[in-house]
């Protein structure tokens, strides 16, 4: 729609060109035929699941029951953070393919739970306040964005990336043909995962200690 409406690129004309997109032709295929054994597939599910047994440990015995939920989280975020940064974690093959599943399979399972007629009945108000805060945050980011002259593709790829996640701003690029963003898509939306974790937590927390709940 952006690149055939004149109306749009004179609001924003800032963006990529094809050649900027397509890089040097490169990049692999988002959903191109990989290879990877099913040692290094048990390495990285061993490296998750240990990660998650780990942070439960601890936020068992360091935290309280109010911030033991929490606290799980945030130890979780940071472990996977942490790991993620290993040079012997990064050369397993297979990681991006098998968190883009496990991503896709989380969100297939929580949509195949939801219950529209529950949803819109009886947490009206929870999801009216869900809606207010991602459209005012859609049009900060616009703003601010817009002020700041960021490209178009980036604008797109990070506003899906802090609404949705990663893998869905990945397959956003992917499905564009925007062959160099892809994996800058999918860390726009672990970052923003990441720290809306840390930020999320700390203002519910603030918000909790200053109305006394």
């Amino acid at each position: 729609i952006y690149k055939g409406s004149k109306k749009l690129k004179k609001l924003w004309p800032y963006d990529m060109t094809q050649e900027e997109l397509l890089g040097e032709g490169d990049h692999e295929e988002l959903m191109a035929s990989k290879e990877w054994s099913i040692l290094e597939i048990a390495c990285l599910l061993a490296i998750g699941f240990g990660t998650v047994w780990v942070s439960t440990l601890i936020s068992n015995a360091v935290f309280g029951e109010d911030f033991r939920s929490a606290g799980r989280i945030l130890l979780i975020t940071t472990f996977s953070i942490l790991l993620a940064q290993v040079p012997a974690v990064r050369k397993l093959r297979g990681n991006f393919d098998l968190g883009l599943f496990v991503a896709l399979l989380f969100l297939s399972t929580i949509g195949f739970a939801v219950d529209l007629m529950q949803f819109f009945g009886s947490t009206f108000y929870i999801t009216l306040f869900c809606f207010c805060v991602i459209l005012f945050s859609f049009l900060l980011h616009l703003l601010i964005t817009r002020l700041l002259k960021v490209r178009f593709e980036y604008v797109l790829l990070s506003i899906v990336g802090c609404i949705a996640d990663g893998p869905t701003a990945a397959l956003v690029a992917s499905s564009a043909q925007w062959k160099i963003l892809i994996n800058i898509g999918l860390l726009m939306g672990v970052l923003a995962g990441a720290l809306g974790n840390y930020v999320g937590i700390a203002v519910a927390y603030a918000i909790r200690a200053i109305v006394g709940g």
